[in-house]
């Protein structure tokens, strides 16, 4: 992919100012253009005379009522100084970048605003490329951000200290046309606060190619009324996207939401992707699923557990019988204790490999209601040496915490249910 050149661009309106140089304190947005400030009622009044470079600053509190579109425009800054609102009361998306190609459109900053959708929607960018949003918060939208494809791709979206509070979507990247690409998306700090029924947090379209992108310090807030909400759904291709440090959390309230699933992975979902940290949920016993993952999608975590599940694979070694299959990446549907990896031993010389150390995986959790009246003792074979470990009660609810020798061999007797450590 070749850069074109910005001579390339086409600015079809001239600036033309019917106030210049006019600073009265009823007037709230100002449009600077080579370095002359010029002052209007509305964002919308000022975005109509802006061009390429410009600077568009909110200064105090405005109320918008017909939506904003820039339509190629390139290393446009659009800021709120201060603390001001937006409330925007029209109808659909109230900001809207869109262009034919990319290098029509690239390099284009919204910053530091507070934006009440009222029900309608916040910002949407078409065909971009290098698109900045920081330190913005958007409330109670139907989406709050979306990213869009309909005639070439969207690249390099930097998404920085976002908070999206009660909407239907979050942020939304969707392929309407173009090649759907969103590759090199970056997600750092992003929060979502979902309080709406089968609202979602992030939504990565079945038909997009998100590939290479990052998502950094992602967090999950999930109250009632939120039943049936998603927080993170993951679909289409996302080769080499790296994940680290997710949070998905249902703090403590008199009421709980039900339905609730953290991470999903749907059907056309594709891609070697990474957690470098584990996600954490908290408490996992409030939702639905931690991790929903019906079609059996494979992915690698670099951390001691995944959701409660064992970042590691295992191989049966003798007549060994569970209920998944051979050399397999634990990545199952939810942490469900009543859907753990069951271990069922014919004989006392049965055992399971589990393939990595101890920089892989610190050590599994055994609940107590999978070992049924009695404590099993279990037994590390690690090279020549052969470790025998009693189980060691975890808390009052007698659980068990165990810690594997690097490389260990696991040998069992009886039917045993093992989990890694879920979060506390």
């Amino acid at each position: 992919m070749s850069f074109q050149p910005v001579n390339r661009v086409k600015i079809v309106k001239p600036f033309i100012s019917p106030v210049a140089n006019v600073d009265t304190p009823t007037k709230k947005v100002v449009l600077i253009h080579e370095g002359t400030e010029h002052w209007f009622d509305t964002f919308y009044d000022a975005a109509q005379e802006a061009v390429m470079g410009d600077q568009i600053i909110v200064k105090a509190n405005i109320t918008e009522t017909q939506p904003v579109e820039f339509n190629e425009i390139i290393g446009l800054h659009i800021r709120g100084e201060g603390r001001v609102t937006v409330t925007w009361q029209g109808d659909g998306y109230w900001l809207r970048f869109k262009s034919s190609a990319w290098y029509r459109s690239f390099n284009n900053h919204i910053e530091n605003l507070i934006i009440y959708c009222n029900g309608n929607s916040g910002i949407r960018v078409e065909d971009s490329y290098l698109t900045t949003l920081r330190d913005i918060t958007v409330v109670n939208p139907n989406v709050g951000i979306e990213l869009a494809t309909v005639n070439q791709w969207c690249e390099a979206t930097n998404l920085e200290n976002v908070y999206i509070r009660d909407p239907q979507t979050g942020i939304k990247l969707a392929k309407y046309g173009g090649t759907g690409s969103f590759a090199l998306t970056k997600f750092d700090h992003v929060f979502m606060a979902l309080s709406k029924a089968s609202s979602v947090g992030i939504d990565i379209d079945g038909n997009s190619v998100s590939d290479r992108s990052f998502f950094d310090h992602v967090n999950f807030w999930v109250v009632y009324p939120a039943n049936n909400a998603v927080c993170l759904k993951l679909n289409g291709g996302m080769d080499r996207a790296i994940f680290n440090s997710l949070c998905f959390e249902i703090p403590d309230d008199t009421q709980y939401p039900t339905g609730v699933i953290g991470l999903q992975f749907g059907s056309n979902f594709s891609g070697n992707v990474c957690f470098i940290q584990e996600p954490v949920f908290f408490p996992w016993n409030r939702f639905y699923k931690t991790i929903d993952n019906p079609y059996g999608k494979q992915f690698t975590c670099y951390a001691r557990d995944i959701l409660g599940k064992p970042p590691f694979k295992v191989r049966k070694i003798t007549g060994t019988s569970f209920d998944t299959e051979d050399l397999v990446v634990f990545n199952e549907d939810s942490v469900d204790f009543n859907k753990h990896i069951k271990l069922k031993a014919g004989n006392t010389t049965d055992y399971l490999e589990l393939i990595g150390g101890k920089d892989t995986y610190k050590y599994l959790y055994i609940p107590n209601a999978g070992l049924g009246t009695a404590a099993y003792p279990l037994v590390w074979v690690d090279a020549q040496i052969l470790y025998s470990q009693a189980l060691m009660p975890l808390d009052n609810n007698s659980d068990f915490l165990v810690y594997p020798p690097a490389n260990a061999k696991l040998r069992f007797t009886g039917d045993v249910y093992i989990d890694s450590l879920p979060d506390m």
